[in-house]
């Protein structure tokens, strides 16, 4: 029995020491093919976020009567409103108005001037809430999920920073980012170790876009091969067994 489960033993811990050594011995590293100096021309801007169907959006008022501030308290507490389809957004006292494709200042502007053609109030200060700003991050990263964000959007560094970077398992050299449209879905893909990754399709995010970073060849080669040895030593395992039992 002692002769058996000795090279077993050894055998599997070899199995552990030369996989896992392969791990540790690969080169993890992003931008890697950028030159020691360089300078990436950014001319380009961050285009300003608007609305499109999907949004959320909570108003906050100020110089309006009391009445008014329950009705949009109450709004705001029940959720607020969800832009729909067609880029509607129904709101209290003011109705219905299309947002699609208008910044937070726009609407903002737009709600204070109805407020005031609707003599509800004289000079009434609005706020506009996104409350379900964000961009999903798939894949190879350490705490993949959702992202939210104020403002405009992220960059892609900010959002791979706040995804815990990459693992050590990630094919940096075939992100896919996926950004809807109007029309659908548009996507492409780059790599994160050369300039691609500051290009202007990709380097500023923008509200629900979606990036995937799939598996390089080392965690296809592991889990496969995890899953033979695995295999193996418990036939191994299975074989001993039954030989020491029929003993």
């Amino acid at each position: 029995m002692k002769l058996l489960s000795k090279p077993i033993c050894l055998f599997s811990s070899f199995l552990i020491l030369f996989f896992g050594s392969c791990l540790n011995s690969k080169r993890i590293s992003n931008f890697n093919q950028l030159k020691d100096k360089g300078f990436i021309d950014l001319n380009y801007k961050q285009s300003s976020f608007t609305f499109s169907a999907g949004d959320l959006v909570k108003i906050n008022l100020a110089n309006v009567d009391i009445q008014t501030l329950a009705i949009f308290t109450n709004f705001n507490n029940a959720g607020g409103g969800l832009v729909n389809h067609s880029g509607f957004l129904q709101l209290p006292t003011v109705g219905l108005i299309m947002v699609k494709g208008k910044s937070e200042i726009e609407l903002k502007t737009e709600i204070e001037n109805l407020l005031k053609d609707k003599q509800i109030a004289s000079n009434p200060a609005v706020e506009i809430m996104v409350m379900n700003k964000g961009i999903s991050i798939l894949g190879e990263v350490n705490r993949p999920g959702r992202i939210s964000f104020q403002g405009n959007g992220l960059t892609l560094p900010e959002a791979l920073a706040l995804a815990g970077d990459f693992t050590g398992y990630a094919k940096r050299n075939n992100i896919l980012l996926i950004r809807q449209e109007e029309n659908g879905l548009k996507y492409h893909r780059f790599s994160i170790n050369d300039s691609s990754a500051f290009s202007n399709q990709v380097y500023f995010l923008k509200q629900n876009d979606i990036i995937y970073i799939e598996p390089n060849s080392a965690k296809v080669f592991t889990t496969s091969q995890s899953r033979a040895i695995l295999g193996f030593i418990t036939g191994v395992v299975s074989l001993f067994i039954i030989v020491t039992t029929l003993r």
